[in-house]
């Protein structure tokens, strides 16, 4: 049988239960949910065991397998389904529940359609026989995604004592259930994630209504500065520029951990000055989610005129090699004239535990790279929506291919003695037609490697105007928001 809980916790113990729970959870198979505001008892609801609670019907049924973790691994064909009920008990036959969330994550194409049943009177002995002719309703499909996700069915007039998810044509996807659960009340993404078992500090990416907007109570400065770079042409000095945003309140008197964050292909050091991209930062520390950070914008493309070169007639040679290559030398440029020239001119914490470096596009690429290569300086890496060129690529929609810039995928890991102690977070936006799958290539190589990290595919924007999902400020943004509230924790 699956779990019921329905617990009442006063506010003064709630802190001490919670840690006492969760630990119990481990070895009692208990998960506590913390009370609703002004509620009396915490939500009550009932987690799907896939052992017990699966049913199946004669001719027309898919094949589940469970897994070490519990999950339920399920292949999908032509006209296949499953149902999940709730046990046959007096408690279930009597329960009240109105809401179903499907946590699950899968593979291939096509969706598989969820249905919901439309009559609360379901004989739980003979679920299936007891439904008749008229079965369900359709309710939404569920698409493959590449990393858990959480869809929520409800339904205000009848009680729910089952699902159906049905693959009407053709081959179709295979899907692995983490969780499915009835709930008498609405629950949160963070209470979903407890119950399914999962990391809530791992998968809980919401982000709060106004976090990227402009805020003027929150807001520090952000200053341009000039620096001498020798590693860009060989025996000579380069000036290359760059912006520091500093957060509200600055001062000497304290010191404050670095964030270096890269623009994409044919930006600068204004690009994400423009984009707004320091209101991040500012309204995050204004809300005490994440530290008062001293945050640099510099211009990623490091040669002499960093801008995209030129062919003989002045046309830009946007995608080309030679273009890849100056973003691919600011490794050098960074390691040795950037970082020391921040640390001597500004009240920084220095050290890989204070100090991150992240990107968008191409950006997230030469994030990915340095971070992974330069493991003693960096102890955060984020790369969002990264580009192509970690490993090797026949030419793509740009017309240009690479070797990779690492020689193997092997190779996709911090230095030894680093993997355990480096937050990696890799963003994905759910509709990116840019950069495709290369995020969820970079995610499977780490998982692949036995490399701890942090990736979820996201639409951006926040709890109460979701983003495009697209290649743009949306998503890279909700991903920001989710690294330097982490290197507060």
């Amino acid at each position: 049988m699956g779990v019921i809980i329905n617990m009442v916790i006063s506010k003064k113990a709630r802190k001490l239960f919670a840690i006492i729970l969760a630990f119990s959870a481990v070895t009692m198979g208990f998960v506590h949910i913390p009370e609703k505001a002004g509620a009396a008892t915490s939500t009550q609801f009932y987690k799907v065991n896939f052992e017990d609670d699966t049913r199946l019907e004669p001719g027309y049924s898919a094949s589940q397998t469970i897994n070490e973790d519990g999950s339920a691994e399920v292949n999908f064909g032509h006209l296949q389904g499953i149902f999940y009920f709730l046990p046959d008990t007096q408690e279930m036959r009597e329960s009240d529940y109105k809401h179903v969330y499907v946590t699950y994550k899968g593979t291939g194409v096509g969706d598989v359609m969820l249905y919901l049943p439309t009559k609360s009177d379901i004989d739980l002995s003979d679920p299936i026989s007891s439904l008749g002719e008229d079965k369900h309703n359709q309710s939404e499909n569920l698409a493959a995604e590449g990393t858990y996700t959480t869809k929520h069915y409800s339904s205000s007039d009848i009680s729910i004592k089952g699902i159906q998810l049905f693959h009407l044509w053709g081959y179709g996807p295979t899907l692995i259930f983490k969780s499915i659960v009835f709930s008498r009340n609405e629950l949160t993404q963070k209470e979903i994630n407890e119950i399914a078992g999962i990391d809530a500090s791992v998968s809980d990416y919401d982000t709060p209504a106004g976090f990227m907007d402009k805020n003027d109570d929150a807001a520090g400065i952000v200053e341009d500065i000039t620096y001498d770079s020798t590693a860009i042409i060989e025996g000579a000095v380069v000036q290359r520029k760059a912006k520091v945003v500093l957060p509200n309140g600055y001062s000497e008197d304290k010191r404050y951990p670095v964030v270096y964050m890269l623009h994409g292909i044919g930006g600068n050091e204004t690009s994400l000055y423009y984009d707004n991209t320091q209101n991040v930062f500012w309204n995050a520390a204004a809300a005490g989610e994440a530290d008062d950070i001293i945050a640099v914008f510099p211009n990623v493309c490091a040669n002499e005129t960093g801008k995209p070169p030129v062919d003989e007639d002045g046309n830009e040679k946007f995608f080309s090699l030679e273009h890849y290559a100056a973003y691919d030398n600011f490794v050098n440029d960074l390691e040795q004239c950037l970082m020391p020239y921040i640390n001597e001119n500004y009240s920084t914490l220095t050290g890989r535990e204070h100090t991150a470096i992240c990107g968008f596009s191409m950006g997230g690429r030469e994030a990915l790279y340095i971070g992974l290569t330069k493991s003693e300086y960096f102890g955060y890496v984020a790369g969002f929506c990264p580009a192509y060129g970690l490993f090797a690529y026949p030419p793509n929609w740009t017309g240009v291919g690479e070797d990779g810039m690492f020689g193997s995928e092997a190779e996709f890991k911090p230095a030894d003695g680093y993997s355990d102690n480096t937050l990696i977070l890799i963003v994905k936006g759910k509709n990116d037609t840019t950069v495709h799958e290369q995020p969820y290539l970079y995610h499977s190589v780490l998982e692949k490697n036995n490399v701890p990290h942090l990736y979820y595919e996201t639409l951006g924007g926040d709890s109460e105007n979701a983003g495009t999902g697209g290649h743009d400020g949306s998503v890279y943004k909700h991903g920001l928001y989710n690294l330097i509230t982490r290197m507060s924790e």
